[in-house]
């Protein structure tokens, strides 16, 4: 909320999303930062942020919020006569159904993307090398649930926190994997429109964040990859994706994560990192300072007897968390009629069926600032 003023501000970004506007209204009144206009983005480009909000802004937090009533109900649980924490593990529970839904393995929630940038990234850890096997983040993550579920359940509140200060440090390297592949993809032409989308909605969910580090790297990410008008100045792509890469690895120590734990993006049909896309610290004409790490990870051993509770009734949970996000959004017939005209059309995330649409009227791979 302090970086973008309000507190409904993903419920902002979204409505001017599905309005095709700017974020700054008729009436003036926007946000105190990152404020972005949807007006320049195409129908196409405009379905994946709407969605993508939902999925890298608003989901996150959502999983992080749930964490923190968990452990703020165990303090006062632990101060009562008679402790009971069983709402505490709830909560608990449904931050891993936000997380990780009822079909992680090919869903489209946090577990599931981390899944498909752990091949991107080659941070997949499994078998030591690195592209094959669970998302080395997907690991950690379900490791610190069960721990801290542990940690609720026998009154260990501070401990829990622990536990959820490393699962947020987790959720950061996926939305920074995103960031930084979507830009890049933007660059060498893969998909440029639906890529340049993705990459403006991991901005606006990483802007906050970074913003608490450096206010300059964060103006940084957000003036290259919001959408740009046809024709905007400076079209050196390679320079302006080296700036969001330069930007977000300056700040890896003050956001908790380490250049190994966000890996390089990966070439795989040349086995081989992408040019100017190596772990930070392995390439010296690209690397930034490279941020000490801030704690070792511990062993992975995942538990699924702990947290198959909220695997099973995440479906169920993600179901009524997107009634809940709709019920924010349709406020009006009109508001109604717009999401029905999103939604008719396109019921699915195919990407690339999108991949003709664009940023703006241009035929060719109009460049959101970045891209």
């Amino acid at each position: 909320m302090d970086y973008y003023g309000k507190h409904d501000y993903a419920d902002h970004l979204v409505n001017s999303a599905l309005d095709g506007k700017s974020t700054v209204h008729e009436d003036k009144t926007g946000l105190t930062n990152g404020n972005v206009d949807f007006g320049l983005v195409n129908k196409g480009p405009l379905k994946k942020i709407v969605y993508d909000v939902m999925a890298y802004m608003i989901l996150p937090m959502q999983t992080l919020s749930s964490l923190e009533t968990s452990i703020d109900v165990c303090h006062y649980q632990k101060n009562t006569s008679n402790p009971n924490y069983h709402f505490s593990a709830t909560q608990w529970d449904h931050a891993i159904a936000y997380y990780a839904g009822s079909k992680a393995e090919n869903g489209t929630l946090l577990m599931g993307i981390a899944e498909e940038y752990c091949h991107e990234f080659k941070t997949c850890r499994q078998n030591g090398e690195g592209l094959k096997g669970k998302a080395h983040v997907n690991l950690e993550v379900m490791t610190q649930f069960t721990e801290g579920l542990g940690h609720i359940q026998t009154g260990e509140c501070y401990k829990a926190r622990v536990a959820k200060d490393k699962i947020a440090a987790q959720i950061m390297v996926t939305l920074l994997q995103g960031t930084l592949l979507h830009a890049h993809n933007v660059q060498i032409g893969t998909r440029p429109n639906p890529e340049a989308a993705d990459g403006t909605a991991f901005m606006l969910a990483i802007l906050p964040a970074v913003h608490a580090c450096s206010a300059a790297d964060a103006k940084i990410l957000h003036d290259n990859l919001k959408p740009k008008a046809k024709g905007s100045s400076n079209n050196n792509n390679v320079m302006h994706y080296l700036k969001v890469q330069k930007a977000l690895q300056r700040n890896y120590e003050c956001l908790k994560v380490t250049c190994d734990m966000v890996g390089g993006i990966w070439d795989a049909e040349n086995h081989k990192y992408y040019n100017n896309a190596h772990p930070c610290g392995e390439e010296a004409s690209v690397s930034a300072p490279a941020a000490s790490a801030t704690e070792q990870l511990e062993p992975q051993s995942h538990n699924k007897t702990k947290t198959i509770v909220g695997l099973a009734f995440g479906g169920v949970l993600l179901a009524g968390f997107i009634a809940f996000v709709v019920h924010k959004v349709v406020r009006s017939r009109s508001r109604k009629e717009k999401i029905d005209e999103f939604t008719q059309e396109d019921n699915t995330l195919d990407l690339e069926s999108r991949s003709e649409s664009g940023y703006s009227d241009s035929t060719g791979p109009e460049l959101p600032a970045i891209s």
